[in-house]
């Protein structure tokens, strides 16, 4: 079976099991693996909703 060129999957997606992405995400947030893994789950792999659950978190932690 050949390799498909054209497909490239689905860029809006991740997943928390994905070494590579928990530690892409982790470190354009400036935050931990293990805190990445939890808001990639929070966030059901949707890659939006993660970055705005990182952010208001982010905001949350530095108000208090």
């Amino acid at each position: 079976m050949s390799y498909n060129r054209s497909f490239r999957g689905n860029r809006r997606r991740m997943a928390a099991g994905e070494a590579y992405n928990v530690s892409y995400f982790a470190r354009r947030h400036a935050i931990s693996r293990a805190q990445a893994e939890r808001i990639i789950r929070r966030a059901r792999g949707n890659r939006a909703r993660a970055n705005a659950l990182c952010t208001l978190i982010k905001k949350q932690f530095l108000v208090a």
